[in-house]
């Protein structure tokens, strides 16, 4: 639909400047007052538009007990702004169209229209003349602001009311659940912050802490990767899955560092050792899996090579008796380790160390023999030729290379041990920031500081008829006692409390992760697994 375009104004008759007439000036007042209409009618309405969108927006958020967000207003004014403008567009009215009202609303028999288009072509004298006059007398007669079209009040209200109670909607503030909301998610962002911040500092600890061999072991690199990936979030949901997933990473790493079979060759072995005087450190070092002093205990072992043959021999009875039992414990552990479900990197290290151990028996024995017939050749001749030299040099050679060889596979399976405890340790932390997302614990990183107690507070209390303080007392070691002693010949078995606190633990545990929707199985599947490879044994922990 196109708009109604307006004839030219009538051009002068005489004159540069001309005098309006009072046509021109009754249908500029129409057209202004019917303008003024359309403004004030438009003006009610984008109003009305506005503040209905306003309301039925704020009204999405309040039944909710949210906050109405400051954009519903935004977007309402917008709304408005176009209401107004496109019906002010289509509503404005020209000379021609309010000419066509005056004469339609003072039945003026289309004179007004007349007499403009009359001017316009020019038209003058006779017929033309008197239909001017004519129209010139009635519209001085007319009042051109009954033009204007009547504002309902009703929509002046509605115009006025629903823009204020959409703005009065903004102030209500949100329900308490919603508040309360509010604050956890605060709290969970804080939460997060602080436990990525201690997750990522104590990554660094373990790392500056580990000897060079346990950071190859540990790829430093890719372990300050996982927890610079750590982020933080509102939802305790995102953070507990986190930091299951980087549990999950450190449970499928530490299962890679185990060496059950290499450490129960060890354990063998130190059984076996315990059964001689001369090693018996060397045995308590392998039994306590402290690897490194084992390693040094077989270093020390190692005859000198300035002394004489005679010394060298009474110090190779020492090692020649440590390596009889690393051989036999190996033979043994081969003999019964036929199959395992250990990695192939266990294997490798336990089969490693047991040829180790078989060839520093047969190293020690060749070295103990080389050096029997050198003592005799010695009595004979009172000097060792050529050839016994050799042979004695070359199994000192072989017998010392053995021996140093089995200390770096001991120092290597130390620094196996202490990585997967680093490991196992940094999973228990994770473990317990789950436990902290999960309300169940405080955060592993809290500053906890000294309580403060009384005595007075349990013995002494006022008295209500006096207000004086009465003293509770007694004889000392007198009344019924709450505990037993029993002998220890009439008690029967050991006592399972120490065992069975760390398998009650690791029960709940399981069953707390377990239980969660927001955990995928895939994770609770590493769980499980991790959880049934622990040991039964009291958890060890690296030394300070």
């Amino acid at each position: 639909m196109t708009k109604p375009t307006s004839p030219p104004d009538p051009a002068p008759l005489s004159g540069a400047n001309p005098e309006p007439s009072p046509i021109d000036h009754a249908v500029h007042d129409a057209c202004r007052h019917l303008n003024r209409g359309v403004v004030r009618h438009m003006t009610c309405w984008s109003a009305l538009i506005g503040g209905g969108t306003a309301m039925a927006l704020g009204l999405m958020y309040a039944v909710q007990g949210l906050r109405v967000p400051l954009w519903i207003y935004g977007v309402s004014a917008l709304a408005a702004a176009i209401v107004f403008l496109v019906g002010c567009w289509r509503r404005w009215s020209n000379h021609q169209e309010a000419a066509g009202r005056l004469d339609e609303r003072f039945r003026l028999a289309d004179g007004v229209n007349a007499a403009r288009t009359f001017g316009a072509e020019r038209r003058e004298g006779g017929f033309y003349a008197l239909q001017k006059q004519w129209a010139e007398r009635a519209v001085s007669k007319v009042q051109p602001e009954a033009l204007r079209p009547r504002l309902s009040r009703r929509l002046a209200a509605a115009a006025l009311v629903l823009p204020l109670l959409a703005v009065l909607l903004g102030f209500r503030p949100p329900s308490d659940a919603i508040l309360e909301a509010e604050r956890q998610a605060a709290a969970t962002l804080q939460l997060g912050q602080e436990l990525n911040h201690g997750i990522r500092e104590e990554v660094k600890r373990h790392l500056d802490e580990a000897e060079e061999l346990e950071r190859e072991l540990l790829d430093p690199e890719s372990l300050k990767e996982l927890a610079e990936r750590l982020e933080t979030s509102e939802q305790r949901a995102d953070l507990m899955r986190q930091y299951a997933e980087m549990e999950q990473e450190l449970a499928e790493r530490s299962l890679a560092l185990q060496q059950k079979r290499a450490e129960r060759l060890m354990d063998e072995a130190a059984s076996r050792l315990s059964e001689n005087a001369s090693s018996m450190a060397l045995a308590e070092a392998l039994r306590q899996k402290r690897y490194d002093d084992a390693a040094a205990l077989l270093k020390k072992k190692q005859p000198d090579p300035k002394a004489d043959a005679k010394t060298q021999r009474a110090q190779l009875e020492k090692l020649k008796a440590a390596a009889s039992h690393l051989g036999q414990a190996a033979k043994s552990f081969k003999a019964s380790a036929g199959s395992s479900g250990a990695n192939p990197s266990a294997r490798d290290l336990a089969d490693e160390m047991a040829t180790l151990s078989e060839q520093l028996d047969a190293a020690a024995r060749d070295y103990d023999n080389a050096l029997k017939k050198a003592l005799d050749e010695a009595n004979k001749n009172d000097k060792l030729d050529d050839a016994t030299k050799k042979k004695l040099s070359d199994c000192q050679g072989q017998c010392n290379a053995s021996n140093r060889e089995l200390q770096k596979k001991l120092q290597q399976l130390s620094a196996f041990r202490k990585a997967s405890l680093r490991l196992n340790q940094m999973r228990r932390t994770l473990s317990q920031c789950q436990g902290a997302c999960a309300g169940q614990c405080q955060s592993p990183f809290a500053q906890k500081k000294a309580g403060a107690g009384s005595v007075d507070s349990l013995n002494n209390q006022f008295t209500p008829e006096d207000g004086q303080l009465d003293a509770i007392t007694g004889v000392k070691s007198a009344g019924p006692s709450q505990t037993t002693i029993e002998e220890a010949s009439s008690g029967a078995g050991v006592s399972g409390r120490r065992g069975a606190a760390p398998a009650a633990e690791h029960a709940r545990q399981l069953e707390s992760f377990v239980d969660r929707p927001d955990v995928p199985e895939s994770l609770k599947e590493g769980v499980k697994t991790y959880f049934e490879s622990l040991p039964q044994t009291p958890e060890e922990t690296l030394a300070p």
